[in-house]
Protein backbone atom coordinates (compact mmCIF):
# COMPACT_ATOMS: atom_id res chain seq x y z
CA UNK A 1 0.00 0.00 0.00
CA UNK A 2 0.88 3.66 0.09
CA UNK A 3 3.60 4.48 2.61
CA UNK A 4 3.58 8.27 2.74
CA UNK A 5 6.44 8.75 5.17
CA UNK A 6 7.40 12.26 4.13
CA UNK A 7 10.03 13.18 6.70
CA UNK A 8 11.24 16.76 6.97
CA UNK A 9 14.83 17.67 6.04
CA UNK A 10 17.23 17.49 8.96
CA UNK A 11 19.73 19.96 7.57
CA UNK A 12 23.31 19.06 6.78
CA UNK A 13 24.67 17.46 9.94
CA UNK A 14 28.01 18.79 11.15
CA UNK A 15 27.68 16.76 14.37
CA UNK A 16 26.26 13.26 14.63
CA UNK A 17 23.80 11.85 17.19
CA UNK A 18 25.52 10.26 20.17
CA UNK A 19 23.55 7.02 19.89
CA UNK A 20 25.64 5.98 16.87
CA UNK A 21 22.55 4.47 15.18
CA UNK A 22 21.67 4.51 11.51
CA UNK A 23 18.29 5.83 10.39
CA UNK A 24 17.47 3.70 7.35
CA UNK A 25 14.31 3.41 5.21
CA UNK A 26 11.55 1.54 7.05
CA UNK A 27 9.98 -0.57 4.31
CA UNK A 28 7.76 -3.67 4.31
CA UNK A 29 9.35 -7.08 3.81
CA UNK A 30 7.81 -7.29 0.32
CA UNK A 31 6.98 -4.22 -1.76
CA UNK A 32 3.98 -4.37 -4.10
CA UNK A 33 2.21 -1.71 -6.16
CA UNK A 34 0.86 0.80 -5.43
CA UNK A 35 3.68 1.91 -3.17
CA UNK A 36 5.16 5.30 -2.26
CA UNK A 37 7.94 6.11 0.19
CA UNK A 38 9.84 9.39 0.64
CA UNK A 39 12.02 10.43 3.57
CA UNK A 40 14.46 13.36 3.82
CA UNK A 41 15.60 12.51 7.36
CA UNK A 42 17.72 9.39 6.92
CA UNK A 43 21.20 8.88 8.34
CA UNK A 44 24.09 6.48 7.82
CA UNK A 45 27.05 6.20 10.18
CA UNK A 46 30.39 5.50 8.55
CA UNK A 47 32.03 3.35 11.21
CA UNK A 48 31.73 -0.41 11.55
CA UNK A 49 30.57 -0.96 7.95
CA UNK A 50 31.91 -4.35 6.93
CA UNK A 51 30.32 -4.19 3.47
CA UNK A 52 29.32 -1.47 1.04
CA UNK A 53 25.71 -2.65 1.03
CA UNK A 54 23.42 -0.93 3.55
CA UNK A 55 19.95 -1.77 2.22
CA UNK A 56 18.26 -4.64 0.32
CA UNK A 57 14.52 -4.61 -0.43
CA UNK A 58 12.31 -7.17 -2.20
CA UNK A 59 9.90 -6.04 -4.95
CA UNK A 60 7.11 -8.24 -6.37
CA UNK A 61 5.48 -7.12 -9.64
CA UNK A 62 2.17 -8.70 -10.68
CA UNK A 63 1.66 -6.74 -13.93
CA UNK A 64 3.53 -4.21 -16.03
CA UNK A 65 4.54 -1.44 -13.61
CA UNK A 66 6.65 1.70 -13.44
CA UNK A 67 9.39 1.99 -10.83
CA UNK A 68 11.25 5.12 -9.81
CA UNK A 69 14.01 5.10 -7.18
CA UNK A 70 16.06 8.10 -6.05
CA UNK A 71 18.72 8.43 -3.36
CA UNK A 72 20.40 11.76 -2.59
CA UNK A 73 23.39 12.56 -0.43
CA UNK A 74 26.52 14.69 -0.28
CA UNK A 75 28.54 13.38 -3.23
CA UNK A 76 31.91 14.39 -1.77
CA UNK A 77 31.60 12.10 1.26
CA UNK A 78 28.77 9.74 0.38
CA UNK A 79 28.29 8.77 -3.26
CA UNK A 80 25.45 6.27 -2.74
CA UNK A 81 24.25 4.04 -5.58
CA UNK A 82 21.05 2.12 -6.40
CA UNK A 83 21.07 -1.28 -8.08
CA UNK A 84 18.12 -3.30 -9.41
CA UNK A 85 18.65 -7.08 -9.26
CA UNK A 86 16.79 -10.03 -10.78
CA UNK A 87 15.46 -12.93 -8.73
CA UNK A 88 18.79 -14.68 -9.35
CA UNK A 89 20.79 -11.63 -8.19
CA UNK A 90 21.80 -10.58 -11.71
CA UNK A 91 22.29 -6.82 -11.83
CA UNK A 92 19.73 -5.39 -14.26
CA UNK A 93 20.15 -1.68 -13.76
CA UNK A 94 22.38 0.78 -11.94
CA UNK A 95 21.25 4.29 -11.10
CA UNK A 96 22.65 7.31 -12.92
CA UNK A 97 24.55 9.81 -10.76
CA UNK A 98 23.74 13.48 -11.32
CA UNK A 99 24.54 16.24 -8.80
CA UNK A 100 24.23 14.61 -5.35
CA UNK A 101 21.66 12.14 -6.68
CA UNK A 102 21.60 8.57 -7.95
CA UNK A 103 18.35 7.54 -9.64
CA UNK A 104 16.63 5.43 -12.25
CA UNK A 105 13.17 5.23 -13.83
CA UNK A 106 12.14 2.03 -15.54
CA UNK A 107 9.32 -0.33 -16.48
CA UNK A 108 9.14 -3.76 -14.84
CA UNK A 109 7.60 -6.91 -16.27
CA UNK A 110 5.87 -9.31 -13.82
CA UNK A 111 8.42 -11.02 -11.59
CA UNK A 112 10.50 -10.75 -8.43
CA UNK A 113 13.23 -8.15 -8.03
CA UNK A 114 15.58 -6.72 -5.40
CA UNK A 115 16.64 -3.11 -4.86
CA UNK A 116 20.08 -2.70 -3.32
CA UNK A 117 21.49 0.45 -1.70
CA UNK A 118 25.28 0.70 -1.70
CA UNK A 119 27.99 3.21 -0.92
CA UNK A 120 30.71 3.50 -3.53
CA UNK A 121 33.10 5.88 -1.79
CA UNK A 122 35.98 5.10 0.57
CA UNK A 123 35.25 6.76 3.91
CA UNK A 124 38.62 6.23 5.55
CA UNK A 125 39.51 9.92 5.17
CA UNK A 126 35.96 11.27 5.49
CA UNK A 127 35.50 14.32 7.71
CA UNK A 128 32.02 13.41 9.03
CA UNK A 129 31.21 10.37 11.16
CA UNK A 130 27.72 10.15 9.63
CA UNK A 131 25.94 11.22 6.48
CA UNK A 132 22.37 12.45 6.01
CA UNK A 133 20.54 11.20 2.93
CA UNK A 134 17.09 10.99 1.42
CA UNK A 135 15.36 8.11 -0.34
CA UNK A 136 12.37 7.99 -2.68
CA UNK A 137 10.73 4.82 -3.99
CA UNK A 138 7.56 4.65 -6.07
CA UNK A 139 5.95 1.61 -7.71
CA UNK A 140 2.76 1.98 -9.78
CA UNK A 141 0.80 -0.43 -11.94
CA UNK A 142 -0.57 2.50 -13.93
CA UNK A 143 2.18 3.69 -16.26
CA UNK A 144 1.95 7.47 -16.44
CA UNK A 145 2.43 9.05 -19.85
CA UNK A 146 4.71 11.58 -18.20
CA UNK A 147 7.38 8.92 -17.90
CA UNK A 148 7.75 8.90 -21.71
CA UNK A 149 9.64 5.61 -21.62
CA UNK A 150 9.57 5.34 -25.40
CA UNK A 151 11.81 8.45 -25.48
CA UNK A 152 14.63 6.91 -23.45
CA UNK A 153 17.87 6.66 -25.37
CA UNK A 154 20.64 4.15 -24.80
CA UNK A 155 22.63 6.81 -22.94
CA UNK A 156 20.51 6.99 -19.79
CA UNK A 157 22.56 9.88 -18.46
CA UNK A 158 20.75 12.11 -20.95
CA UNK A 159 17.34 11.04 -19.66
CA UNK A 160 15.56 14.15 -18.31
CA UNK A 161 14.54 14.31 -14.68
CA UNK A 162 11.45 15.72 -13.03
CA UNK A 163 11.60 19.27 -11.73
CA UNK A 164 12.01 19.17 -7.92
CA UNK A 165 9.29 20.77 -5.81
CA UNK A 166 11.88 22.16 -3.41
CA UNK A 167 15.59 22.99 -3.20
CA UNK A 168 15.44 22.69 0.61
CA UNK A 169 16.63 19.10 0.42
CA UNK A 170 19.72 17.02 1.12
CA UNK A 171 20.52 17.15 -2.58
CA UNK A 172 20.67 20.95 -2.67
CA UNK A 173 20.54 23.58 0.10
CA UNK A 174 20.59 21.08 2.98
CA UNK A 175 24.07 19.98 1.91
CA UNK A 176 25.61 23.30 0.92
CA UNK A 177 24.86 27.03 0.91
CA UNK A 178 26.29 27.18 -2.60
CA UNK A 179 24.88 25.20 -5.53
CA UNK A 180 25.34 25.37 -9.29
CA UNK A 181 23.37 22.89 -11.31
CA UNK A 182 22.41 22.42 -14.95
CA UNK A 183 20.22 19.65 -16.32
CA UNK A 184 17.44 18.57 -18.62
CA UNK A 185 13.94 18.49 -17.15
CA UNK A 186 10.60 17.16 -18.37
CA UNK A 187 8.03 19.72 -19.46
CA UNK A 188 4.81 18.65 -17.72
CA UNK A 189 2.08 17.22 -19.99
CA UNK A 190 -0.50 19.93 -20.57
CA UNK A 191 -3.42 21.03 -22.65
CA UNK A 192 -3.17 24.81 -22.28
CA UNK A 193 -0.73 25.82 -19.54
CA UNK A 194 0.77 24.53 -16.29
CA UNK A 195 2.75 26.08 -13.43
CA UNK A 196 5.51 24.24 -11.54
CA UNK A 197 6.54 25.78 -8.21
CA UNK A 198 9.92 25.23 -6.56
CA UNK A 199 10.55 26.48 -3.02
CA UNK A 200 13.96 27.54 -1.72
CA UNK A 201 15.17 28.88 1.64
CA UNK A 202 18.80 30.06 1.77
CA UNK A 203 20.46 29.96 5.19
CA UNK A 204 22.56 33.07 4.47
CA UNK A 205 22.05 36.18 2.29
CA UNK A 206 22.53 34.87 -1.24
CA UNK A 207 22.55 35.65 -4.92
CA UNK A 208 20.23 33.58 -7.13
CA UNK A 209 20.27 33.14 -10.89
CA UNK A 210 18.34 30.89 -13.25
CA UNK A 211 18.60 30.39 -17.02
CA UNK A 212 16.12 28.51 -19.24
CA UNK A 213 17.12 27.61 -22.78
CA UNK A 214 15.11 28.92 -25.77
CA UNK A 215 12.33 26.47 -26.60
CA UNK A 216 9.62 25.93 -29.17
CA UNK A 217 6.96 26.55 -26.51
CA UNK A 218 6.46 29.65 -24.37
CA UNK A 219 8.09 29.43 -20.93
CA UNK A 220 8.13 32.19 -18.30
CA UNK A 221 9.81 32.32 -14.90
CA UNK A 222 8.93 34.27 -11.75
CA UNK A 223 10.46 34.53 -8.27
CA UNK A 224 8.29 35.64 -5.34
CA UNK A 225 8.03 35.41 -1.57
CA UNK A 226 5.72 32.90 0.04
CA UNK A 227 3.17 35.68 0.49
CA UNK A 228 3.17 36.37 -3.25
CA UNK A 229 5.32 39.51 -3.36
CA UNK A 230 7.12 39.52 -6.71
CA UNK A 231 10.92 39.66 -6.53
CA UNK A 232 11.87 39.23 -10.19
CA UNK A 233 10.31 38.02 -13.43
CA UNK A 234 11.51 36.78 -16.79
CA UNK A 235 9.10 36.91 -19.72
CA UNK A 236 10.92 37.39 -23.00
CA UNK A 237 8.29 35.93 -25.30
CA UNK A 238 8.05 32.75 -27.33
CA UNK A 239 11.14 30.87 -28.50
CA UNK A 240 13.65 32.93 -26.52
CA UNK A 241 15.77 32.32 -23.46
CA UNK A 242 14.47 33.22 -20.00
CA UNK A 243 16.57 34.27 -17.06
CA UNK A 244 16.47 36.28 -13.87
CA UNK A 245 18.86 37.24 -11.11
CA UNK A 246 17.95 38.35 -7.58
CA UNK A 247 19.34 38.72 -4.08
CA UNK A 248 17.77 36.55 -1.36
CA UNK A 249 17.45 37.17 2.38
CA UNK A 250 18.58 34.57 4.88
CA UNK A 251 15.96 32.11 6.20
CA UNK A 252 13.31 33.56 3.89
CA UNK A 253 11.35 31.03 1.82
CA UNK A 254 10.91 31.94 -1.84
CA UNK A 255 8.78 30.38 -4.55
CA UNK A 256 10.24 29.96 -8.02
CA UNK A 257 7.42 29.54 -10.55
CA UNK A 258 8.11 28.13 -14.01
CA UNK A 259 5.10 28.68 -16.26
CA UNK A 260 4.61 26.64 -19.42
CA UNK A 261 2.16 27.74 -22.15
CA UNK A 262 0.81 25.63 -25.01
CA UNK A 263 -0.22 27.73 -28.01
CA UNK A 264 -0.63 24.68 -30.22
CA UNK A 265 -3.94 23.02 -31.03
CA UNK A 266 -2.96 19.61 -29.63
CA UNK A 267 -1.87 18.69 -26.07
CA UNK A 268 1.87 18.47 -25.49
CA UNK A 269 3.68 15.50 -24.01
CA UNK A 270 7.21 14.09 -23.73
CA UNK A 271 9.05 17.39 -24.18
CA UNK A 272 12.10 18.46 -22.18
CA UNK A 273 14.21 21.58 -21.80
CA UNK A 274 17.48 22.62 -20.15
CA UNK A 275 17.64 24.69 -16.98
CA UNK A 276 20.68 26.07 -15.18
CA UNK A 277 20.46 27.65 -11.75
CA UNK A 278 22.86 28.80 -9.06
CA UNK A 279 22.71 30.06 -5.49
CA UNK A 280 25.79 31.55 -3.83
CA UNK A 281 26.32 33.40 -0.54
CA UNK A 282 26.65 37.14 -1.14
CA UNK A 283 29.83 37.10 0.94
CA UNK A 284 31.50 34.95 -1.73
CA UNK A 285 30.27 36.92 -4.76
CA UNK A 286 31.67 40.38 -4.00
CA UNK A 287 33.71 41.99 -6.79
CA UNK A 288 36.43 43.32 -4.50
CA UNK A 289 39.30 42.66 -4.74
CA UNK A 290 38.96 40.50 -7.85
CA UNK A 291 37.89 43.20 -10.33
CA UNK A 292 39.92 46.35 -11.13
CA UNK A 293 38.60 49.67 -9.77
CA UNK A 294 36.14 47.87 -7.44
CA UNK A 295 34.02 46.70 -10.34
CA UNK A 296 33.54 50.09 -11.98
CA UNK A 297 33.34 50.34 -15.77
CA UNK A 298 36.50 51.44 -17.54
CA UNK A 299 35.81 52.71 -21.05
CA UNK A 300 38.38 54.25 -23.42
CA UNK A 301 38.56 58.03 -23.03
CA UNK A 302 38.59 58.56 -26.81
CA UNK A 303 38.30 56.66 -30.06
CA UNK A 304 40.39 57.68 -33.11
CA UNK A 305 38.45 59.61 -35.76
CA UNK A 306 39.58 57.19 -38.44
CA UNK A 307 40.40 53.99 -36.58
CA UNK A 308 42.07 51.16 -38.38
CA UNK A 309 39.61 48.31 -38.54
CA UNK A 310 39.29 46.15 -36.63
CA UNK A 311 39.68 48.51 -33.65
CA UNK A 312 40.02 47.15 -30.13
CA UNK A 313 40.74 48.55 -26.72
CA UNK A 314 41.16 47.07 -23.29
CA UNK A 315 38.12 48.02 -21.23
Amino acid sequence: GINAEYGQPTGFLRTCPSNNRDILPSLPETIRAPFLYHNESLLLFQNNKATWEFGLYQIVVDQLSSLSAVITDDFVEGDFTLELLSQTDVRLLTGITRYNENAFYTLLQPGNYSLRLTRTGDWINATSACLPFSFHLELNQTVSESYCFDKIEDALSTYPEFLPSSLDTVRFLKSSNKIHFAGSFWIPPMEYYVVKNVTLTPAVPSLFRIFLEPHSIDIDVRLATQTGQSIAEGSNGWGTEEELIATLDANQTYVLAIIYYNWYSAPLNCLAHDIEFAIAPLASTTLDPYCPQSGKDHWPTSIPQNPTLPYSALI
